[in-house]
């Protein structure tokens, strides 16, 4: 949901499955035998690449390329190929359009990577990470998760969705019932792919975590929702994308359809969907591209999963409520700054500080009646700037991601599993225009993943990173954190960490959540 200089440095995207590979013993005078880089899929061998720890293949397909008729249609199968397919280099990100770059990408952009560290035995636990970016942008090529792949020796998979329009798209006169979420459909179609084929990689097919950040993290949250994805996954971790924010809804998602087809000029033509399949992919993907922000309200972005549909029958927190969608353990967690984020998109876009005049102007637009009580709970005397004081309050809102819809779903997850429940609290130290960044959105991902990006360093290794690898990957492989971690237990208390501690925290009370419920449900 940011820029994607920010999203390279703090890695706002996805992870690889990554499998070890048992190396035979040899006398000591031989020299050590290399690991094998070909692996055979069920559509054919690729070759990767060995690196000292690893095992790396890269650009796989896991679908057929969604391009002409395959245009607005769930994945279809890939088809096979006889020769040994190339598998170290990435394939195209989806197409996207973004401010810094322009229209980028490929349709033909169905591929996932792999990461598997090589110092253990297999079969070892997978995990498959969901790039964040707003679902308009991102590429899960950019990110390098061997940190946490041979820190937690697990393996992770990383896989590109369609995005924006042309995976989110949900028109009336669309037959297929994944319409309105075919990204969610491509990310099924890759769960799938694991469960066939990641054995041959050395990892565990009956030991799956689907994982991600930000539109990653509300991707896993639509998983969970999808009876179509049951069975798929057996563990899942949402990082800064609370599934107890509402999806956008079918109705809604209906009237954006309409005016799209319109704005596209193939509102009144004889066959919509021909119209629109026979655009060029880059006028579906440039469609409100100036919307994919993070956002106070999830469901201002311009594209997204959409509830209400036959792919997705209700709301995640409902889906798990009814049991329609999947009951398995969970982590599930924010930072404690998120929407810092919203305030340094501001300055950086010349748009200047909030003024004390904005301030109560934005409180009394969004909260009506309920403005007053809001002021005195949040009094521009309690902060040291409007900026931080208006970033907070839309934090502990939640509406667009914030820590009180996570408890909420927690609320009603733990009923049925084991669910666990944390706050990344560590500030990122730098400072923009004045205003700390503090422990904003994505702030938490440089911890796991370095970058492919050739401009980014890797980030140093700390104590506090091979805490947080080593409780994730400890959850991907028993469904459990660890000792001193207990499951959520409706109190509002989740795990804090800091560089300096890690310790229970009473989240609901810092973030004022019982205030918010009382103000939003008399809202509506």
């Amino acid at each position: 949901m940011k820029r994607e200089a920010l999203m390279f440095r703090r890695l706002v995207t996805t992870l690889t499955l990554v499998s070890a590979v048992l190396v035979p013993t040899v006398p000591a005078s031989a020299d050590p035998p290399q690991p094998d880089t070909k692996v055979r899929t069920d559509a054919g061998y690729v070759r990767g690449y060995a690196t000292e720890d690893h095992l790396v293949f890269k650009g796989v397909p896991y679908a057929a390329p969604p391009t002409g008729d395959r245009r607005f249609r769930a994945p279809q199968p890939v088809q096979p190929w006889s020769a040994v397919r190339d598998a170290t280099e990435p394939a195209s990100k989806c197409a996207q359009t973004t401010r810094w770059e322009g229209s980028v990408g490929s349709e033909d952009c169905l591929y996932l990577n792999i990461h598997v560290p090589t110092k253990n035995r297999r079969p070892l636990p997978v995990v498959v990470y969901w790039h964040g970016g707003g679902f308009g942008g991102g590429d899960s090529a950019l990110y390098d998760p061997r940190p946490y792949s041979g820190g937690g020796n697990v393996i992770v998979v990383t896989a590109n969705y369609r995005l924006g329009a042309l995976g989110f798209l949900g028109h009336r006169e669309m037959s297929d019932p994944w319409a309105g979420n075919f990204g969610i459909a491509d990310q099924v179609a890759a769960l799938r792919w694991v469960r066939r084929n990641i054995a041959a990689f050395g990892g565990d097919p009956d030991n799956v975590t689907t994982a991600g950040e930000s539109a990653g993290a509300f991707s896993v949250c639509a998983q969970v929702a999808a009876p179509a994805a049951r069975g798929l996954f057996d563990r899942a971790i949402s990082e800064s994308g609370p599934c107890g924010t509402d999806l956008l809804s079918r109705a809604e998602a209906g009237r954006r359809a309409d005016s799209a087809a319109t704005e596209l000029d193939c509102a009144d033509t004889d066959d919509v969907m021909d119209c629109l399949r026979a655009l060029p992919a880059e006028d579906l993907s440039r469609l409100r591209w100036k919307q994919v922000t993070l956002t106070e309200n999830l469901t201002n972005l311009p594209f997204m999963p959409v509830a209400g549909t036959p792919a997705l029958p209700a709301q995640p927190q409902t889906a798990v409520e009814t049991g329609i969608g999947s009951r398995v353990p969970m982590l599930l967690g924010t930072n404690r700054d998120e929407m810092r984020t919203v305030i340094l998109d501001r300055l950086r876009s010349g748009q200047g500080h909030v003024t004390a005049e904005e301030y109560e102007q934005f409180i009394r637009a969004r909260y009506g009646g309920h403005a007053d009580r809001v002021l005195a709970a949040y009094p521009l005397a309690d902060y040291a700037s409007p900026d931080l004081a208006l970033a907070t309050l839309m934090t502990d809102d939640g509406r667009g991601v914030g820590p009180c819809p996570n408890l909420d779903f927690a609320e009603v997850a733990s009923r049925y599993s084991p669910v666990f429940v944390y706050e990344f609290s560590e500030p990122t130290g730098a400072v923009f225009q004045g205003f700390p960044e503090g422990a904003a959105h994505g702030a938490h991902t440089t911890y796991f993943f370095n970058s492919y990006h050739p401009s980014q360093e890797p980030s140093p290794t700390t104590e506090l990173g091979d805490t947080l690898i080593s409780q994730w990957s400890h959850f991907a492989r028993v469904g459990h954190p660890g000792a001193g971690w207990a499951p959520y237990r409706s109190d509002g208390v989740a795990r804090e960490f800091t560089a300096s501690d890690v310790r229970p925290v009473d989240v609901a009370s810092r973030h004022r959540c019982d205030l918010w419920a009382d103000v939003l449900q008399n809202a509506k």
